[in-house]
């Protein structure tokens, strides 16, 4: 599952959720009170026509949400905190979904800064690695696409400046739509015919270490064997 249906899903449950339980203390229907789900979930806020609506908190044993609400979503600043994970989402968000400047910090450390549509990212961001590489550059529906520069965190700083295209670094030729040379995802390489920065039609892919996997026909980056 990636991070945008994990994201998607958790929101299913919760609108599910936020209509069961009890308001234990204030006016959970035009004001400010204190609402238990049925699952334990606590949240403290403002309330419009029986929804949360305004700036709330929420604490639930997997999660913990600051920020504003509207018609019982995520809406305009907030930050949430997974427990299990540490994963932290923080930013503008617009029904339920990170939507303008935002900030994830993933389990592993890795931290992604910058503009956001619905929940992926969209324009300009920034990647910074626990490995020490940064990432600079345009993003399209959650990948790199477009200008950008890669700076790796090893001693001697080598740089990737150019043109990406769903994650794959153009080095050379017509990497949208014809013949060219990429680097993709985990250091292979592939020389041939591509479509959007992908392997479409013949060409060779390489390891790491420069060996080659398949020489022949891909379809959507995929080898044809």
């Amino acid at each position: 599952m990636n991070k945008f249906t994990f994201f998607l899903t958790f929101i299913l449950i919760l609108l599910v959720n936020c209509s069961r339980g009890n308001c234990i203390e204030g006016n959970c229907e035009n004001g400010k009170g204190k609402f238990i789900r049925t699952d334990g979930a606590v949240y403290i806020g403002e309330w419009k026509n029986g929804k949360r609506d305004g700036y709330g908190e929420e604490d639930s044993t997997t999660s913990n949400y600051k920020g504003f609400y509207k018609e019982n979503f995520w809406n305009g600043k907030g930050k949430r905190i997974w427990k299990t994970t540490n994963m932290v989402f923080e930013g503008t968000f617009t029904r339920g979904k990170l939507d303008g400047e935002g900030k994830i910090i993933y389990p592993d450390g890795i931290i992604h800064s910058g503009s956001f549509k619905e929940g992926k990212a969209e324009g300009y961001g920034e990647v910074y690695e626990k490995n020490g590489n940064i990432f600079k550059g345009q993003y399209k529906n959650d990948r790199r696409y477009g200008p950008g520069i890669l700076v790796f965190g090893d001693k001697k700083k080598k740089t990737r400046i150019g043109n990406w295209y769903n994650e794959s670094f153009c080095v050379e030729g017509d990497c949208l739509g014809g013949y060219g040379k990429v680097i993709l995802p985990k250091s292979y390489s592939y020389e041939g015919f591509l479509k959007e920065g992908w392997p479409e039609g013949k060409g060779i892919l390489k390891d790491k270490d420069g060996k080659v996997v398949h020489e022949g026909d891909f379809r959507n980056g995929n080898p044809i064997k």
